[in-house]
């Protein structure tokens, strides 16, 4: 009977959860099957909605209306400029090492650092061919917010192994990429993002050799801003155990942050996951949200995407 209730249970798309224990802390996976196989809620909301589309078109303006609020208002189609009053957030990180205690996932690949309050920030690359004319990257563009939490931004022309201070003073930083670059394309050599001329205080961002932006999965909410966040995704091809967490903090003062704890959890070995969050996670305006992970020198990206508003 068990086998033939799993049977007729597999006709209806439904969704599983289930429950364990790791290092003492409980761990929740969650998954949609259908037919005895797990499926992406994105595609299947994309085929409805083509099936809509043909029927639609014979059945005049008023249902094409409708099928084009759907569209409109379908939080996974975020990226479409016809949602007015979203902006997409897309994080993606990438630790090349991954630790046996958590660290963010990112170049970084440490415990992210974080400033206090404004301040002016230092570009440094650790090659001469990171600079105005060499075969390395040129200049970079920096992103991040300003002391009143206001999203700002600016392009940094590298001068290699000099520090090159940033114009604007910033309380969060979260973007470095690349702006324009030599013969070779991408960093020659490491590129550190720091809070001070001199190089010795917090290290925040860091763009490996060979790469063209600072991968690490870190964002702050801006001030009059909400994030809402709709999937979390992880991967590795590293023979160990990972567990990737999204975490957040919030605000209590200017100056002054509650410790962070635990949004959404998942683990992986030798795969992957993709968690679609029916119930977008919410953090609100000034809220620091990372992506950290434990795996005893593991190769992994993770990342999450949502939007604010």
């Amino acid at each position: 009977m068990k086998k033939l209730s799993w049977y007729l249970k597999q006709i209806i798309p439904l969704t599983y959860w289930s429950a364990y224990g790791v290092d003492n802390k409980r761990q929740v996976s969650i998954w949609k099957m259908w037919f005895g196989r797990c499926y992406n809620v994105r595609i299947l909301l994309f085929l409805i909605l083509m099936i809509l589309t043909v029927t639609a078109k014979g059945l005049g303006q008023s249902a094409q209306t409708t099928l084009n609020e759907m569209w409109t208002n379908d939080p996974f189609n975020i990226g479409m400029e016809s949602v007015s009053g979203k902006t997409p957030v897309r994080l993606s990180g990438h630790n090349h090492a991954l630790a046996a205690t958590a660290e963010v996932v990112g170049h970084i690949s440490t415990v992210q650092g974080y400033v206090k309050r404004g301040t002016i920030l230092a570009i440094k690359a650790a090659s001469a061919s990171d600079d105005t004319s060499g075969t390395g990257i040129r200049s970079v563009k920096i992103t991040g917010l300003d002391s009143l939490f206001a999203e700002q931004n600016e392009t940094i022309i590298l001068q290699g192994s000099d520090s090159v201070l940033t114009t604007n003073k910033y309380v969060r930083v979260f973007s470095v990429v690349a702006m324009t670059a030599g013969s070779g394309g991408v960093a020659a050599g490491a590129i550190t993002i720091t809070s001070s001329h001199a190089g010795a205080d917090t290290s925040l961002l860091l763009i490996v050799t060979g790469e063209s932006s600072a991968q690490s999965a870190i964002y702050t909410v801006p001030a009059g801003k909400t994030l809402y966040v709709v999937e979390f995704h992880a991967s590795s091809a590293t023979g160990i155990l990972q567990t990737i967490t999204i975490l957040s903090r919030d605000r209590i003062t200017d100056e002054s942050y509650r410790p962070f704890v635990e949004k959404l959890a998942g683990q992986i070995w030798l795969s992957a996951f993709h968690l679609p969050c029916p119930l977008p996670l919410v953090f609100e305006a000034y809220t620091d949200v990372e992506i950290r992970g434990i795996g005893n020198t593991g190769n992994i990206v993770a990342g999450l995407s949502g939007w604010i508003e």
